[in-house]
């Protein structure tokens, strides 16, 4: 009796597994190759910094090092986000999204405003708003595709 119900239990995980494995799948590939490109632009940055302070002679501030790193993640970041690798179509999740990553793109803003511009402070402020822009583009792009498809 428990071996029956074992496999019964084993086929509904199964099933499940085979429900979501299509676009899970996508999701994953899709990730891999946001991984790739930030890896690339990391490398590519560094290579940037490398050679410039070897050719120029110029003496680069330490804060130029959060550069490359901080790119590369918000590469990632907006990839993942316009490629579908972590919100579903039409997921209602991207709307709190959004109006979170603008609500702290402001708020570090205003910091920038009051304060020093200092390379990391202006790298935050340009993640969290790149990140709502690509989810608002990303928002629009599909309410304007739902609507063509019902011919509204």
């Amino acid at each position: 009796m428990t071996g029956m119900l074992i496999i019964i239990i084993l086929l509904c995980f199964f099933g499940a597994y085979l429900k979501y494995t299509k676009a899970f799948k996508r999701q994953i590939l899709e990730q891999y190759k946001a991984y790739k490109l930030s890896f690339f632009t990391v490398m590519a940055i560094l290579l940037a910094i490398i050679v410039l302070s070897t050719f120029t002679g110029l003496r680069l501030s330490v804060e130029l090092l959060f550069l490359p790193f901080s790119l590369g993640v918000i590469v990632y970041s907006n990839y993942s986000i316009w490629q579908d690798a972590y919100f579903d179509l039409n997921d209602k999740n991207q709307v709190y999204f959004l109006i979170s990553n603008l609500v702290v793109a402001l708020l570090n803003f205003s910091s920038l405003l009051r304060g020093a511009w200092e390379i990391p402070k202006i790298l935050t402020f340009l993640f969290f708003f790149s990140l709502g822009l690509t989810t608002l583009v990303k928002i629009i792009k599909e309410k304007k595709g739902k609507n063509e498809s019902l011919g509204v």
